[in-house]
């Protein structure tokens, strides 16, 4: 008897039983309702993801213009620690409310989202408290600037990570992109308030420290005004559902979470050390060419993660139904986004030619080394699922060890190729590692599955 994941209900659809008035269903046909069910909720995932893309990028242009190169270097680092620190400021707290949500006789979901913004809270001080450690190491110096702009990074990135899983959990991607839309609006007010301070200025930008203090307060401010926006989202989402209250008790503890979040800061470590070897390993030409590598695949970066996201509850959900249910949850889901994945990952390929004809000499071999990036990021939304998987079979350990594992693969490789290849050596140890990552994640869950009676 062969079982498949019915996309509309979420209910197991049995084939290959005559005479019990249900239709049989195809392994194809699944795919297909699954991918239109999901389309939309990719669709403003990834106008909301896109949305704050843009914010961002129009922040770091602006500044570039207005700071000297030694204060854009400074805000450069530290929103470099930041992206790194992430996953400690929110404590797996994204993960946990997934898992928490998936629960039938879980607590009260006003209660689950103060508890974790109790979370949050600890995780945002403590990555404030690691980043001045981590930029006072890069920088030699610490001040009140930093810690300002520390804060103004952390608390948004913080706010999102409760926002963003409680709206895919209720469908409700719309508000998501609202407040990833105040996020973005949020640094460009901060910006132009920066402009209006320093264009009477004489020799602007020439000081680091007075150009940052310009900007840091307004930032921080605008900061802080986007999370209690992205709060209120959050809170008015979560129902103070009583009928549910069975016990104020969370199926994520916090040790659980604490695992995932050190899991997590190990799979976003891979994604940055490759940066911080090439400069030291290669020179200033594969650095900037490794950097438009990065902006090539960044719209890939950005659809995989629209497709991955709205898929999270339902793992949770097949595994509180049993191994088998999980295990052909991740396989149906799993196939469908691959296909997508790899469209994207064709269609900027094939586009890859072109944009080559924009760029100088110097960076000939740029749109090469993204179109490996592309590569290996194409496989990352699969990897993600299973991932999830390990979280749903309580194996946080393992997926602790699984990536940190394909961390220091990652380091070893580009210690051995970016001397020799530069920038095409750092893309490919990134496709080595995502490559591992998806093989040996596969291989963990599917024999925990086997473990428990999956046949």
């Amino acid at each position: 008897m062969k079982q498949l994941i019915d996309p509309g209900h979420g209910e197991l659809a049995f084939t290959g039983i005559a005479g019990i008035g249900q239709r049989p269903t195809t392994r194809s046909g699944t795919l297909a309702r699954l991918g239109k069910a999901a389309t939309t909720q990719s669709s403003i995932m990834f106008a909301a993801l896109a949305t704050r893309a843009f914010g961002q990028a129009v922040v770091t242009l602006g500044l570039a213009h207005r700071l000297s190169l030694s204060s854009f270097a400074r805000y450069a680092v530290i929103a470099a620690v930041v992206r790194l620190l992430a996953p400690i400021a929110n404590l797996g707290t994204s993960t946990a409310i997934l898992a928490d949500w998936a629960q039938p006789e879980r607590a009260s979901a006003r209660w689950l989202l103060r508890r974790h913004i109790l979370r949050v809270a600890w995780g945002s001080i403590l990555a404030v408290g690691l980043g001045t450690l981590g930029v006072a190491a890069f920088t030699g110096g610490i001040d009140w600037v930093v810690l300002a702009l520390l804060a103004s990074l952390v608390i948004p990135v913080s706010a999102r990570s409760l926002l963003m899983p409680l709206a895919v959990s209720l469908k409700r991607e719309g508000l998501f992109f609202a407040s990833e839309a105040v996020r973005a609006a949020s640094g460009i007010v901060a910006l132009g308030w920066l402009v209006l301070i320093d264009s009477g200025q004489a020799g602007l930008g020439s000081s680091s420290g007075t150009s940052l203090r310009s900007w840091v307060l307004p930032l921080l401010a605008t900061s802080v005004l986007s999370a209690l926006v992205t709060l209120g989202l959050a809170l008015r989402l979560a129902p103070d559902d009583r009928s549910r209250h069975h016990s104020d008790r969370a199926a994520m503890t916090l040790g659980r979470s604490a695992r995932v979040a050190a899991a997590e800061l190990g799979n976003g470590a891979s994604l940055t050390v490759d940066q911080l070897m090439i400069p030291r390993l290669a020179g200033s030409l594969a650095t900037a060419q490794y950097s438009v590598a990065a902006q090539f695949s960044a719209p890939l970066l950005l659809g995989v993660s629209a497709l991955a996201s709205p898929h999270g509850p339902s793992v949770f959900e097949g595994f509180h139904s049993g191994p088998a249910r999980g295990w052909a949850t991740l396989r149906t889901k799993g196939a469908l986004i691959a296909r997508r994945s790899l469209a994207i990952a064709v269609t900027l390929t094939v586009a890859a030619p072109v944009l080559r004809l924009a760029l100088p000499d110097q960076y000939a071999d740029a749109i090469g080394v993204g179109v490996v990036l592309v590569w290996a990021l194409a496989l990352r939304p699969v990897s993600w699922l299973l991932l999830l998987g390990l979280v749903a079979l309580r194996a946080e350990r393992s997926r602790m060890i699984i990536e940190w594992s394909v961390f220091g693969l990652n380091v070893a490789v580009n210690l051995m190729l970016i001397p020799v290849m530069g920038a095409w050596g750092a893309a490919i140890a990134t496709l080595v590692s995502e490559s591992l990552l998806l093989v040996v994640t596969a291989t963990v869950v599917k024999r925990l599955c086997h473990g428990q009676g999956v046949g």
